[in-house]
C-alpha cells in the first residue's frame, strides 16, 4: 500500500510539472507569436521608410536638374540683357 501511494503522488507530482510545462510552453508560444508581429511591423516601417526616401531621392534629384536649368537660363538671361546695355 505504502508503494502505490507513493507511486501515486509521484503520479501527480508528474502531471503537476507536466501542467507546468504545458504552460510555459503556451507562453513561450505567445510570446513567440508577438515577436513575429513585432518584426513584421517593423519589416513593413522598413520598407515605407525605403520608398519615402526613393521618394525624396527622387525629388532632390529633379530639384537638382530644376536648378541646373535655372542656372543655364539666368545666365543666357545675363547674356541678353548684356547686348541691350547703353552706354
Amino acid at each position: 500500500a505504502k508503494l502505490s501511494d507513493e507511486a501515486g503522488m509521484a503520479l501527480i507530482g508528474i502531471g503537476q510539472v507536466s501542467q507546468e510545462l504545458a504552460d510555459l510552453i503556451m507562453r513561450i508560444s505567445r510570446t513567440t507569436e508577438n515577436q513575429a508581429a513585432s518584426a513584421s511591423s517593423v519589416a513593413q516601417s522598413i520598407q515605407r521608410i525605403l520608398l519615402v526616401n526613393s521618394q525624396t531621392n527622387e525629388g532632390t534629384q529633379q530639384t537638382a536638374g530644376s536648378i541646373l536649368q535655372l542656372s543655364e537660363l539666368a545666365r543666357e538671361l545675363k547674356n541678353s540683357v548684356a547686348r541691350f546695355r547703353v552706354g
